[in-house]
């Protein structure tokens, strides 16, 4: 899938997420994953059509150093030939803090926590910490 395509997707994405929780979500220093509410809790939103992800080094610091009671969002893009599958999960971002030592660490350039996903009976879990459990949103876009 192509960055442009993902960054449509994520327009969409983000509208439901702002419905679903009832916030209005704005970006956090110019990083497209990297939102937050009025309130100052933060949202990671990861979009693609893979089943990995990598999260800055800078954003879990940052959740580490000032809790926001966050959320982080996994969309799950489903190119179809006669249309399109978005699946939406998520769950509180201090499942990934308290578990940030068990997932991958990016090698090159960057220290970025990497981790790889299953979907199962309405949940994403995570490879790399099987107690890391994404809920499924109830809607499929």
């Amino acid at each position: 899938m192509k960055k442009q395509d993902t960054e449509q997707y994520r327009d969409i994405v983000i509208n439901r997420i702002e419905s679903h929780f009832g916030v209005s979500l704005s970006q956090v220093i110019g990083r497209r994953k990297w939102l937050k509410d009025n309130r100052g809790r933060k949202f990671w939103v990861l979009v693609g059509s893979k089943t990995w992800h990598g999260i800055p080094e800078e954003m879990m610091d940052s959740e580490i150093h000032n809790p926001s009671n966050g959320v982080l969002v996994i969309a799950k893009i489903d190119n179809k030939i006669s249309n399109v599958d978005i699946s939406i999960y998520h769950c509180p971002l201090e499942a990934f803090v308290k578990n940030r030592n068990k997932l991958s660490r990016a090698r090159r350039g960057n220290n970025d926590y990497q981790f790889t996903y299953k979907e199962e009976r309405g949940m994403a879990i995570v490879n790399q910490e099987s107690t890391i459990a994404l809920h499924k949103l109830p809607v499929n876009l």
